[in-house]
């Protein structure tokens, strides 16, 4: 992805994000969920937020991606999509998209499917010292935060819903 995306002023004072992203992650700030790192993604690749921990993931999916109202969990919903359950759309060979594939990513990003993403960080020796330095002796303290990318056509849905 380009770092060469318009970056907006936000609330917080001496960052900034990029600007297709701006309402959302400020709706997440508002809504006291943490995020590390966003971009927008360029042309045809998916936007990007890296929550600062599972639980700010697990309340952004809440607050945004709400299940349907009507308990119908078929057809092609910003639901489906992020969640990769049963889907009607189509990727090449008529096949339905029941689960992401990564050996077929192109298709499933077609099919407007999420991904999820892992990192692990030791917080007990972060940052890691300088080349030369001694490493500190500290506890392990693993940290796990989570990114999702989705298709950039989903900005506005997940603004709306998160300012709810």
């Amino acid at each position: 992805m380009s770092a060469d995306h318009k970056q907006v002023a936000t609330s917080m004072p001496g960052v900034e994000v990029d600007e297709k992203l701006a309402a959302l992650i400020e709706g997440c700030w508002a809504a006291k969920i943490d995020t590390d790192l966003s971009c927008q993604g360029d042309q045809g690749e998916y936007a990007w937020i890296q929550f600062y921990s599972v639980l700010d993931a697990e309340s952004f999916l809440k607050l945004a991606v709400p299940a349907p109202k009507d308990n119908h969990y078929e057809g092609d919903t910003l639901y489906n999509r992020a969640y990769r359950v049963w889907s009607n759309v189509s990727i090449p060979g008529d096949t339905p998209v029941r689960e992401y594939d990564y050996a077929n990513d192109k298709a499933h990003q077609a099919a407007g499917l999420w991904k999820v993403s892992c990192n692990i960080t030791d917080m007990g020796n972060y940052p890691e010292p300088m080349e030369g330095d001694p490493l500190p002796m500290m506890p392990v303290t693993p940290h796990f935060s989570i990114g999702l990318r989705f298709p950039q056509t989903d900005i506005p849905e997940l603004t709306k819903n998160i300012q709810r």
